[in-house]
């Protein structure tokens, strides 16, 4: 009764404070626009809570949203108000609210025969006001704002403020609860896909395991019968040889599973080439392989671990001479892009990898060497990509395959381990 005369008073009030409502209502829009942008659902509810208890001066305001869960609208944020009940999704306030569309005031409400039992604690509480969050699937949630800290009831200014809030705050909770739901869904995806790579793993790992095991066991019987002394000796040679293969794979996976942090230092990545190829040179003479390394005259500062690349490179270098048995050239070039990434290529002019299997090479246990562990590419692959770089392979026209290496300069990328180098002055930390 008393609100038509209300509105006619602020309406004449504004003529003189209109500067004052258009900064009021300016503040509702811009924080329109931000909650639309807000994606974590706790983040969002904080934000609208905290924006509400300060635009209109309140120690209580709650959203309570539709849990499908539950089946009821429960408390998902919350501020001043402690032990708020749940609302079942067909409770008489409910059906109230939806039907009204808009915000309603307790004050004229607690008194209503149906109403009385949910409304009369939430007055209690001092509860003051409900605004539906209305969207496309139908009421999603609502605010619940206390007392004004004044005492005074809310003006027509604020009301209306908040139902033209009420749409962009309902449409952003759907989003957030989207979002929330996906990301659910993609996390347990991964621990799906985690488990099944797990299942995979150790089921390579158990085949590849067993042979030796097999060799050992068919030795250790061997012996038990009354052989010549060189057939013993010959059996306790293949225990050994199959022990240290077992020791090898158990080390080799132990690598992969769990790797060393890199140890990040600036240095002149030429000289982690030059080590590696003295690791391999000896190896490479005795099967004819010549070797030739391209690195450019000026030094080539990196942030890295050293032992890490050099371990890496070794890796790929071997891997080339196996696959030159007869002898062949082995390539090794480091170059430096104009945007400063370094590029390392590894060439051969062996057997090559067949085409179906480019794609499997970096996945761990595949291997076609009958005495492979199938984790050194892994292995290799996981190093790269904890310096923030690239590894991929390519046939060459004539035969053989190029291994290409990408490391970026050093501007404070974060591998898996944290910073692979200091960020240059007035440049933010990235990820890759």
């Amino acid at each position: 009764m008393l609100r038509p005369l209300e509105r006619k008073v602020e309406d004449f009030i504004d003529r003189f404070f209109y500067r004052e409502r258009h900064q009021f209502h300016l503040k509702f829009f811009e924080f329109t626009r931000t909650v639309l942008n807000i994606l974590d659902l706790p983040t969002l509810l904080k934000a609208t809570v905290d924006f509400i208890s300060q635009a209109l001066r309140v120690e209580k305001v709650a959203v309570l949203i539709a849990d499908p869960a539950s089946g009821s609208y429960r408390t998902f944020g919350q501020k001043g108000f402690m032990g708020l009940n749940s609302f079942a999704k067909e409770s008489p306030f409910i059906s109230y609210l939806k039907k009204a569309g808009r915000a309603v005031e307790m004050e004229y409400l607690k008194d209503h025969h149906s109403l009385r039992a949910e409304v009369q604690p939430m007055a209690a509480a001092r509860s003051s006001l409900a605004i539906p969050l209305d969207w496309e699937e139908g009421m999603l949630g609502f605010l619940l704002v206390g007392e004004k800290q004044d005492g005074k009831s809310f003006p027509i200014m604020e009301i209306e403020a908040l139902e033209a809030m009420a749409p962009a705050v309902a449409m952003a909770i759907s989003r957030a609860l989207l979002y929330q739901d996906l990301k659910m869904k993609d996390q347990q995806m991964m621990q799906s896909e985690k488990l099944a790579a797990l299942g995979e793993m150790a089921a390579s790992f158990v085949h590849e395991i067993r042979n030796p095991l097999g060799i050992i066991l068919g030795s250790a019987e061997t012996l038990r019968k009354k052989l010549p002394e060189p057939v013993q000796a010959e059996m306790l040679q293949f225990i050994c040889e199959e022990s240290e293969r077992i020791n090898h794979m158990l080390s080799s996976f132990l690598d992969f599973a769990k790797p060393k942090t890199p140890a990040f230092r600036e240095v002149d990545l030429r000289i982690i080439l030059e080590k590696a190829w003295e690791l391999i040179s000896v190896p490479a003479r005795e099967q004819k392989v010549q070797v030739f390394q391209e690195v450019p005259p000026e030094k080539v500062p990196m942030f890295l671990d050293p032992e890490q690349i050099r371990d890496a490179l070794v890796n790929l270098e071997l891997n080339a001479l196996e696959a030159m048995p007869q002898g062949g050239t082995l390539r090794i070039s480091l170059s430096q892009k104009e945007n400063k990434d370094v590029i390392i290529r590894i060439s051969d002019t062996g057997t090559g990898i067949a085409p179906e299997n480019e794609s499997k090479i970096f996945n761990p246990f595949f291997t076609t060497k009958e005495q492979g562990t199938g984790l050194g590419l892994p292995i290799v692959h996981r190093v790269v990509k904890n310096h923030g770089g690239t590894i991929s392979v390519a046939s060459n026209d004539g035969g053989g395959t190029t291994f290409i290496i990408t490391l970026p300069p050093p501007k404070g990328i974060l591998g898996c381990f944290g910073a692979v180098g200091p960020a240059p002055a007035g440049e933010k930390e990235t990820k890759c």
